[in-house]
């Protein structure tokens, strides 16, 4: 029998015991000395953009996708240097992996992993200092807002917590180390939002954390079934996703107390952008360089996002495509206000019993995959969807069966997935992938 196995079929209280196992290790390593030296820097502002730039193009010259514009702008440094490389994404990554690791980079490292808008996952090498700068810049956010570490959460977020087939409260597990509520989005409908209302209110949650899709759906129903306004809650953070109008009008409905803020950011570290408590956006240049570059001439302050990470040497990524869009404002000083961030709203698929499963959750199980170029959901009805694949050459037999076991795992049983093999994936006529597409009206 399998862990994953094992867990589901454990009493909740053993289940509580895990996630709180799990959170004691991930809280361990994750806010270590590291991670608080680098949060005091932070909040002091004692890194300079330029600074940090110039130091970091010194230590990935012999990278093989690099080396050759090294060689050939020898006399150049900081961005006069960094202009000479050309912009990539993440299927040029990908393609030339190997080309991307940097081999004279002997700092301690892990593993991570991101999927993304294209649906292609990214496993890469990251090292223990860039995982304390990213999460050191992700809590100066927080702690802006009033956040602290030991604020307990109540977190809607993408990940499988409950086996999908569950169909007794309670909807959530317990991370105590992380001081965590983790609720299940996948549970969450008319007839059990009730549960997740009174868990809520009962432990006093001041803040909610997780994808606004999932936030705003607890708040709709929660107010189409008459529930309450939940006035302790102080917070609702958001990531992965746009926060659309009428979901911020339903977070203060539901939430009338609580501050409502957007955070922006990439596994990759290329780009950081979030709200302070005033609402405006501020770019992280501390921690990475952005450049904003127009989509087209006619409309010139909605451009892409290209980002350079400049704290992991292990894996550099140099002016990389995000994938996504903002809408910007450029002034006279040069300076650029950044109005909104674009391209990350919410498609979903919908399951028999109403709920939903955004986009957001479906990477979840396009995450891990090197092999996986692109990929698209594509659902006929409630209970008929194909998984469209573009493999490369390296995709095999135990890609295919993980692939399996995680649509298994992630969706309920009366829904077919079908998997599909292509050499493409079609794309909007702005060039976009979308990761979902439904024939359902």
């Amino acid at each position: 029998m399998s862990l994953e196995s094992l867990y589901d079929h454990s009493p909740v209280w053993f289940q509580n015991l895990m996630c709180s196992i799990k959170g004691f290790f991930i809280c361990k390593e994750r806010y270590c000395d590291g991670f608080w030296n680098e949060l005091n820097a932070y909040e002091q502002r004692k890194y300079i953009q330029s600074e940090s730039l110039a130091s970091f193009l010194k230590t990935i010259k012999e990278t093989p996708a690099y080396k050759h514009i090294f060689l050939k702008n020898k006399d150049l440094s900081g961005l006069d240097l960094l202009y000479k490389f050309p912009i990539i994404n993440k299927i040029d990554v990908k393609s030339h992996f190997n080309d991307y690791i940097n081999p004279e980079c002997t700092e301690e490292m892990t593993m991570t992993s991101t999927s993304g808008t294209t649906g292609g996952g990214l496993v890469f090498p990251y090292t223990k200092q860039m995982s304390n700068k990213q999460w050191a810049v992700w809590w100066r956010y927080r702690r802006a807002l009033g956040i602290t570490i030991d604020t307990w959460c109540g977190w809607f977020g993408g990940k499988r917590i409950i086996d999908p087939n569950t169909r007794k409260s309670p909807f959530w597990r317990i991370n105590k180390p992380g001081k965590q509520v983790m609720f299940s989005s996948l549970h969450l409908t008319h007839d059990t939002v009730q549960y997740y209302h009174h868990e809520i209110d009962e432990r006093g949650l001041e803040w909610l954390h997780g994808y606004p899709s999932h936030i705003a759906k607890f708040a709709a129903m929660a107010i189409d079934n008459g529930l309450p306004p939940l006035n302790n809650v102080r917070f609702v953070t958001t990531g992965a996703e746009n926060v659309l109008g009428n979901q911020i009008s339903m977070f203060k409905k539901m939430f009338p107390n609580a501050l409502i803020r957007q955070h922006y950011g990439l596994a990759e570290g290329v780009a950081n952008i979030s709200q302070n408590r005033e609402g405006e956006w501020i770019v992280d240049d501390d921690f990475s360089f952005i450049e904003f570059i127009p989509i087209s001439k006619e409309n010139p302050n909605v451009c892409r996002i290209i980002g350079t990470n400049f704290n992991n040497p292990a894996f550099p990524l140099l002016r990389y495509d995000t994938g996504d869009t903002a809408t910007i404002e450029r002034h006279d000083d040069g300076s650029i206000k950044v109005i909104s961030i674009d391209g990350r709203s919410a498609n979903v698929l919908k399951g028999p019993d109403g709920f939903e499963i955004n986009e957001a959750r479906l990477s979840i199980v396009l995450h891990d995959f090197n092999n996986i170029v692109e990929a698209q959901f594509i659902q006929h009805s409630l209970t008929d969807i194909d998984l469209l694949i573009v493999k490369n050459h390296l995709y095999n037999e135990k890609d295919e069966l993980l692939l399996k076991s995680n649509i298994k795992e992630n969706f309920d049983k009366r829904i077919k997935v079908t998997i599909k093999y292509v050499d493409s994936v079609e794309r909007t006529a702005a060039g976009k992938l979308r990761l979902v597409i439904t024939e359902i009206k």
